[in-house]
């Protein structure tokens, strides 16, 4: 082979490299000199082990796929960039050294189990992952590991989707965090884990409160139970205020809130007088 003109030249076969012998000592001397200044571009041209600017794409070894197991072990992976498929609960990731990264995406529903040493996951508490979730891990070494991001693949809450429609599967929220409305029976609130507030206010005009009992007045045809503006999954606690045009006005209820509807009121006084009332019913239970 003649004198390389640059290092490509270079077979990675050494027997394919010269010299090969028999070449006159000056020749020699021209090839150690060509070799030197390779070993010297391959110096100046390393990246920094403290640091430096590559100036082209590192890319990954092509995805591997991984069955769930308690211990799916990523660590032996053969490449940082994994897909987790099965349905089997994770409690634990291998053992590589400290600093390893892995990116994983679920391909199903499993519980990653948080572990304060082991596997460490964000909020300290357990993830169930839904097909799509991509989870950042980083290896501590001695088989632990730290969840540095965990992205849903329905997205996170924001302002633009914390409102809306709730819902849920098992006692699970699949919807949004907050939900409000209104109809005729009024407005209702309800919210993700369950809880569900319902308001009404009503004035019901030229309420009698003339039927004497006791040195006191009430309303003898009382004033009829207001319609919830949505439907509780049971009976709910129920507070109500009345309000009236003039006098001095309160109220007693009888019978008991429905999961559509609230008490009866009777408005009573000490005098015997025929007057507005508002009344305002204020609901609270529950929506599953």
């Amino acid at each position: 082979m003649p004198i390389p003109s640059s290092i490509n030249d270079l077979s990675t076969t050494a027997g394919s490299n010269s010299p090969s012998g028999s070449e006159s000592p000056s020749t020699i001397d021209d090839y150690l000199r060509v070799y030197a200044s390779y070993i010297a571009l391959l110096r100046d041209q390393k990246l920094a082990l403290a640091g430096g600017t590559m100036t082209g794409a590192l890319n990954d070894a092509a995805t591997q796929t991984i069955a769930s197991a308690t211990t799916t072990d990523i660590g032996a992976a053969t490449s940082n960039v994994i897909i987790i498929s099965g349905t089997t609960t994770i409690t634990a990731l291998g053992t590589i050294a400290a600093g390893a990264r892995r990116s994983l995406r679920f391909t199903s529903t499993l519980v990653l189990t948080h572990n304060a040493t082991s596997l460490v996951l964000p909020g300290s508490a357990n993830i169930i992952t839904l097909p799509g979730d991509v989870a950042e891990m980083r290896s501590l070494g001695g088989g632990n590991w730290v969840c540095t991001s965990y992205t849903y693949a329905s997205g996170m809450y924001s302002r633009t989707n914390s409102v809306g429609t709730v819902s849920q599967s098992g006692g699970t929220v699949t919807g949004a965090i907050i939900e409000t409305g209104s109809n005729a029976s009024g407005t209702y609130t309800k919210f993700a884990d369950g809880t569900m507030i319902c308001r009404r206010s009503v004035i019901y005009s030229a309420i009698p409160i003339t039927t004497a009992t006791g040195g006191i007045f009430y309303s003898s045809g009382g004033i009829p139970g207001s319609s919830f503006a949505a439907t509780f999954i049971a009976n709910p606690n129920v507070v109500i205020n009345v309000s009236p045009s003039s006098g001095l006005v309160w109220h007693a209820v009888f019978g008991n809130a429905t999961t559509t509807t609230g008490p009866a009121i009777y408005a009573m006084s000490s005098t015997s007088s025929t007057v507005d009332v508002a009344v305002v019913q204020i609901a609270y239970g529950r929506w599953f």
